[in-house]
């Protein structure tokens, strides 16, 4: 069974803000009027108008990155790579990836979100959906700023990976 990969929402997002007081408060200088939805995401609360998706992250989001970036992940030296190998050899299968083993190898921008490239990959090939082929037990990972997704290339395709956090990531 294929992992399934959902959309991130504002309900997710520690700046999301529903004012469900019936009295208005003055939060960095703007009165929050009662009932109303606000992004605290910028200096100032920033109030989700009508128009504004009800669910999906709306385009001015101060944390989206647009277009998202791109960073692939290999072994740190020949010796973790030679590792995993035999550790995949006697297991019989590929085992997932540790990221004590793994450094940042790349890192460029990329058009596609992470929900839209795990959508996609099932039915294009690699090559239109990436700038570059992904070697074998690489990691690569999507930040559209608001949530970083890691993927594993295995012989049979990207696998979802949770857990990965990267050596000397700042997030």
């Amino acid at each position: 069974m294929r992992d399934r990969l959902s959309q991130p929402t504002c309900a997710s997002c520690e700046h999301s803000n529903f004012h469900g007081e019936r009295t208005g408060k003055t939060l960095k200088g703007v009165r929050l009027q009662p009932f109303e939805h606000y992004c605290l995401g910028y200096k100032r609360p920033r109030l989700f108008r009508g128009k504004d998706p009800k669910r999906k992250i709306p385009a001015w989001c101060p944390r989206r990155k647009n277009p998202c970036e791109l960073r692939v992940y290999g072994f740190a030296n020949a010796d973790e790579w030679y590792l995993h190998e035999q550790l995949c050899k006697s297991f019989g299968k590929e085992i997932p990836p540790m990221s004590s083993r793994y450094a940042l190898r790349h890192e460029q921008k990329i058009e596609l979100s992470a929900y839209d490239f795990w959508r996609r990959c099932e039915i294009e090939p690699e090559s239109g959906l990436l700038p570059e082929p992904i070697a074998l037990h690489k990691v690569m990972e999507i930040d559209d700023g608001i949530k970083q997704h890691f993927f594993y290339k295995t012989k049979r395709g990207f696998r979802i990976v949770y857990g990965f956090k990267p050596v000397g990531a700042d997030k």
